[in-house]
Order: C-alpha cells, then structure tokens, then sequence
C-alpha cells in the first residue's frame, strides 16, 4: 500500500536533523532572495545545488520537493515564498458598499499608468515557457510596459491563433523575447509557437513583422554565466540532442532579472520611455487631484 499523502496542515512534523538542515539553508536561500519571491521549485533546487552541494539528480530535486511540502504544511516555509502551481485563476470584482468603491477608485489612479511601450519602432512581449516564473518576469517588465505570456500554449492552436491575432492589431513590428530551458523541447516550444504564429501573421496581407529571439538560456550565458548541465538523457538521444539539459531556473533570481533587463533595454528607445514616463506622473498627479473633490457621497 503507498503511503498516505499529506492534507490540509501539519501539527505535529519533526524532521530528521539532516532535513532540518536543508529546510533552514531553503529558509536561507528565501531570505537571500525575498525581493524576487515567489522562487519556483527548481530555482530552490538549482539554488541548492549551487551553494550547498545538494545533489543534482532528478531522484534528489523529487526528494526536496516532498520535503518542501511537508515545510510548508507545517508552517517552516511560508506558502506564498515558493510557487509550484499550474492554475489559472479568475474571480469577480465586488465591494462591500460605496466607501470600498471609492477607496478601491483612489487606489487604482494611484497606480495609473500609460503604455510606456508608445512611440516606440517595435512593440515587445516576453514568453516565459515555466508558468511559475512568471511573476519574476513581471517584476522586470512592468517597469518598462512589457506584457508578459506564460508559453504553455506549445500544443494549443487556440493560443497561437490569439497570439497572432493581437500582433496583427499592432501598427507596428512586434518582437517575442523568449526565455526557456537549453534542451531540444525548450527549443522545440520556440521553433512551434513561432512558426505557427507567423504562418497565421503572414495570411493576413497587411499583418506586421514578427520575430521570436531567445534570450534564455542561450550559449553565452551557459558559458559566461558557468551554468550547470545535465547529461543527455536516452530521450535526448532518440531526438539527436547531444548538448544535455540547462534549465532556466539554473540561473539565479539576480542574473535572470539582470539578462532580461538587459535584453529588453536592448532593443527600446531610452529616450521615448523617459518621455512616457515623465507624462505618466503629470497625468497620474491630475487625476488624482480630480478625485481629491470625490468623497463617495455624492
């Protein structure tokens, strides 16, 4: 009989001591990196492996995982610091009466923002082919008005079929930074989702350019950054794949954000997002002295 998993909280855990160990340098690696919070599970793996010698296997990120788990259950790692899910989730919005509304009215001009993307010559997205690290990516990208998509879409013709559809609303060139593992499937998900996304660009006779670079994990930052490999797998081999597996999460929190960052001012005019930036606060600061009269009760 297997042994019964785990549910809801648990009371009553007591960790072997070498587990206790590991959970206090996962404790560690948290704290380090709490501005970038929620990691995913392999970047808590890779992070592991990187400064604490835990071995990098498959059987031994399974065993961390598990481990992990019963942390979280037990109240040891905060739920919300690592993010291992694959749900989308949608609510509605209500309010408890007119007084949340306003305030919820006054919140949102607080955060007003304009597309900080206009006037440039090409629009960019961001593709981030593991869904939990996209919350980092945003953090990166919010600065500059770039949106980001998960690329769970590989098999889906729904979602290469949307993707199309909003390039070709542009009245410009989009550009699609992708950031993925170095493995035949990594870059079978970049070679599908383009060349599907560009047939469909391509019939409509007034649709714009679009391209897809790879901006993770590429070869110079295998090398440059001395990022860890896994030895090809009989899967590998089967497809022809001899250069092993480097995965997105084996760079840190600070070097993905410092690539993507770089990657994005790469190809952006500095100059036109100053502007936009500069006229965001003007209108940002009228609005808000507009909603100054606004008490709710009128």
């Amino acid at each position: 009989m297997s042994p019964k998993r785990a549910k809801g909280y648990i009371d009553s855990y007591r960790p072997h001591k070498r587990n206790l160990v590991i959970i206090e340098q996962v404790v560690g690696i948290l704290a380090e990196y709490q501005d970038f919070l929620p990691l995913t599970l392999r970047q808590v793996f890779y992070r592991m492996v990187g400064l604490h010698g835990y071995p990098k296997d498959d059987l031994a990120a399974k065993r961390l995982y598990e481990l992990l788990g019963k942390a979280r259950r037990a109240g040891m790692i905060p739920f919300e610091a690592i993010r291992d899910d694959g749900a989308i989730q949608e609510t509605g919005n209500w309010f408890s009466g007119p007084g949340e509304f306003w305030r919820t009215v006054k919140t949102t001009a607080e955060r007003y923002s304009v597309d900080r993307q206009a006037g440039q010559r090409l629009f960019l997205e961001l593709w981030v082919e593991a869904a939990g690290m996209v919350p980092q990516i945003v953090r990166v990208a919010e600065p500059f008005g770039v949106p980001v998509y998960s690329g769970g879409g590989y098999d889906s013709i729904t979602v290469k079929w949307q993707t199309a559809q909003r390039i070709i609303r542009r009245d410009r060139p989009t550009v699609a930074l992708q950031i993925g593992d170095h493995d035949h499937w990594g870059k079978g998900i970049l070679l599908a989702m383009t060349g599907d996304v560009e047939a469909f660009v391509n019939a409509d006779p007034e649709g714009p350019a679009f391209r897809a670079l790879r901006i993770v994990v590429t070869d110079d930052q295998i090398e440059r950054l001395s990022l860890p490999a896994s030895p090809p797998t009989d899967k590998d081999d089967k497809v022809g794949w001899q250069e092993g597996t480097v995965q997105a999460e084996a760079l840190t929190p600070v070097q993905l954000a410092t690539e993507v960052e770089a990657a994005i001012r790469t190809v952006m005019d500095p100059d036109i997002l100053e502007a936009a930036v500069e006229r965001e606060a003007s209108e940002r600061a009228a609005i808000l002295g507009q909603l100054d009269d606004l008490d709710g009760t009128g």
